[in-house]
């Protein structure tokens, strides 16, 4: 009886060694919010590993490497800055002006680079992003810019005017333009989402969910739409729509407790963070996390504001409203050293083995 014992001890022993690596993949975040030391309103946020950079108004330029302390960076344009990307060791921003920002050195200088002339009198970048080895950025004027080394730029897209062209990266074959916003000469025409393989020939792409959708985001290897579902007659919830092909969709409803404003921000493995809406007297504001994108917990409550962006970084989130900078991150008492992750985990693959031999010893 005993020898058939001591088997069974070693892998409960085994499995319990495995308890703080699995913390360290399964815990809470805690959210905590601080006040920029600028009152420029804040517009868009990415992160390098080492860096997070907050773009926004009139110039504004934030950086820091903790998420906690923010260094003011003096910038070569003084329009707003409203999209900011990060690839290769590169951060590049735009906005509303006929040039863009690079940053060789995680942010803390920029070289401004002239873009082709426009059509029109005022420019806004609405999208930066890194595609089959080289740049794409959109603009208001409907083009689709395309440069090697952001020094030297072409168009590749034939020009559609008031075709406000949100370019995402889905995966390394599936490149996916948004447009929200109709044409002046169809007022009532519905957002619609475009796929390409090389950024210049564009097809429309249907998707399942209505057509007042909000916004479309990444998941390493997915697209996902953020919209919502018509359950019964005038019966509608908030639903999340993906693919990692273009082609085959699954929708996936979200809790009741989730208005139809349900907003994706960011996105990353089993890490989801949206902005919801609540309509009342005030209408409320809250920040939500999912791990599954059905079920979605109250991050920060918001009386008057809305969260423009946020972005993945060290394991947790950063996010940005107007006048607000929300970190998510993992509790002290839950973060494990790599070191000793891997410690356990080989303590319990050793007990593993020696179970095993244990048992085939005892027959």
């Amino acid at each position: 009886m005993l020898n058939r014992l001591i088997p069974l001890v070693l892998v409960a022993v085994c499995g319990l060694s495995w308890l703080p690596a699995w913390a360290q993949l399964v815990g809470g975040l805690e959210w905590s919010t601080q006040s920029p030391p600028d009152q420029r309103m804040l517009l868009n946020i990415a992160a390098s590993p080492q860096t997070v950079v907050i773009v926004g108004a009139e110039g504004l330029i934030l950086r820091s490497s903790d998420g906690e302390n923010w260094q003011i960076v003096s910038s070569p344009i003084a329009d707003e800055l409203s999209v900011v990307t990060y690839f290769g060791g590169l951060f590049v921003v735009g906005g509303r002006s006929q040039s863009i920002l690079v940053s060789y050195d995680e942010g803390l200088s920029w070289q401004q680079r002239q873009l082709p002339p426009a059509d029109t009198f005022v420019l806004r970048i609405q999208s930066i992003v890194y595609f089959d080895n080289a740049w794409l950025l959109s603009d208001s004027n409907g083009r689709i810019l395309r440069s090697i080394d952001l020094v030297n730029f072409e168009e590749i897209a034939p020009t559609v005017p008031f075709n406000y062209r949100y370019l995402i990266m889905a995966n390394s074959n599936l490149l996916v333009s948004w447009n929200v916003y109709p044409p002046p000469s169809d007022p009532l025409a519905p957002p619609f989402i475009e796929r390409s393989t090389d950024g210049a020939v564009w097809h429309h792409l249907p998707h399942p969910l209505d057509q007042r959708w909000n916004r479309i985001i990444v998941d390493p290897q997915r697209l996902l739409v953020s919209g919502r579902l018509e359950v019964g007659e005038d019966n509608w919830i908030a639903a999340t729509a993906t693919t990692s092909d273009g082609d085959s969709w699954e929708i996936i409803p979200t809790a009741s407790e989730v208005s139809t404003s349900l907003l994706l921000l960011g996105a990353s493995s089993f890490s989801y963070l949206a902005r919801d809406r609540h309509f009342g007297d005030p209408v409320q504001w809250s920040l939500l996390h999912s791990n599954d994108l059905a079920h979605w917990d109250q991050v920060l409550p918001l009386a008057t504001d809305r969260y423009w962006a946020a972005t993945r970084w060290r394991g947790g989130w950063m996010a940005i409203s107007r006048d607000t900078i929300v970190r998510g991150q993992m509790p002290p008492a839950q973060a494990v050293p790599l070191g000793s992750a891997w410690a356990w985990t080989v303590l319990a693959l050793l007990l593993m083995m020696v179970a095993l031999c244990w048992g085939r010893t005892a027959r």
